[in-house]
């Protein structure tokens, strides 16, 4: 997945450094078989990525509570200038340490036997925090795509301002061992958090900026009914990519998307997946 360029926490230093990298690089390159249309973070290939890191791991382990704080400090400070850039911090569980009111995570969402209607106790329409702002009803719509051969995708209806945040991408809740067990063409419509490879490092340097850890990816090819998140279609041409208006956020290890700029009623709604998501197109942020 691919996430537009980020500027990380001014007191971040060189402790969090190689974890923010390793972040940014999962979520920009993807998985290597990824095929069209889907939506498989890279999450778990950071384990790898991090073990390769030998000197950050024993520094991870020389962390002072002074250290823990100022990673604190740092968190709340990124995630209440725009959430949807903290790559090393689970906003989510910040936010709500802080006193604010966001989204429920998708684990709290499913409990009680809610897996398949998990989307409805998110509570993301009423989260109220810095940066928040969700998309009215009747703002979006869903109809044939303008990309050739692309089916359908989602419209702006109304012009939607800069940091409009779209409905969460909903979908069956599967693990991740068995998102590896399906095809690849099962796997279309899959998209699983990046925290699933972050959250065990966040979570031993403080609990107050680790939430609920990522259990679950999700299937959306079966969720297609008040879904449109699901119908972000992505950008496929360097003309494309210069129509792109949509960032990917995760919070909550949930999926929103959210607008780079102001959108005209009419336009369609795209965004950039990454490297490995077309056969014959290696990303916007790739060079031509």
């Amino acid at each position: 997945l691919d996430h537009a360029p980020r500027t990380a926490p001014s007191r971040c230093g060189t402790r969090c450094s190689w974890l923010r990298r390793a972040g940014r690089a999962a979520q920009r390159a993807g998985p290597p078989a990824m095929q069209r249309r889907t939506l498989l973070a890279a999450g778990l290939n950071w384990l790898a990525m991090a073990s390769a890191q030998p000197a950050a791991a024993e520094e991870e382990e020389k962390l002072t509570e002074s250290d823990i704080a100022e990673w604190r400090k740092d968190c709340s400070e990124c995630c209440t200038t725009d959430w949807c850039s903290c790559d090393i911090c689970d906003c989510r569980a910040v936010l709500q340490a802080d006193g604010y009111a966001p989204p429920r995570d998708v684990v709290t969402a499913a409990s009680g036997g809610a897996k398949e209607q998990w989307g409805a106790s998110l509570g993301w329409k009423s989260a109220r925090f810095p940066g928040w702002k969700t998309v009215g009803d009747d703002s979006i719509e869903v109809k044939e795509s303008s990309i050739q051969g692309a089916g359908m995708g989602l419209f702006a209806k109304q012009s939607l301002p800069a940091g409009t945040v779209l409905p969460p991408y909903l979908g069956a809740l599967r693990t991740s061992e068995t998102i590896d067990a399906m095809s690849q063409k099962e796997k279309e419509y899959t998209w699983c958090p990046v925290g699933l490879g972050l959250d065990e490092t966040i979570a031993k340097l403080s609990s107050s900026v680790a939430g609920e850890p990522a259990r679950f990816c999700m299937d959306a090819r079966q969720a297609a009914q008040d879904n449109p998140s699901r119908f972000v279609n992505g950008a496929r041409s360097r003309t494309q990519c210069q129509q792109v208006n949509l960032e990917m956020c995760e919070l909550g290890h949930v999926l929103y998307f959210r607008t780079t700029a102001a959108v005209s009623a009419g336009s369609e709604l795209l965004t950039s997946y990454g490297t490995d998501y077309w056969e014959d197109f290696r990303g916007c942020n790739e060079q031509s």
